[in-house]
């Protein structure tokens, strides 16, 4: 993902359908280049990681 506020960064991570959704929760044909997302912090294993979830589902 891009940021928005700055391009020059990006950021990795899975597109879900809710925070707590399985990784294949979002089929892929509802993802394109450039669609907009907000970040969702999970807990994994102890630890915290980013999560995905298109702004229009």
């Amino acid at each position: 993902m891009e940021l928005a506020d700055a391009p020059h960064i990006r950021l990795v991570g899975n597109v879900v359908a809710a925070p707590d959704a399985p990784l294949n929760s979002v089929a892929p044909e509802r993802l394109r280049i450039g669609a907009r997302v907000q970040v969702a912090f999970t807990e994994d294993d102890g630890m915290t990681v980013p999560r995905w979830l298109l702004e229009r589902p």
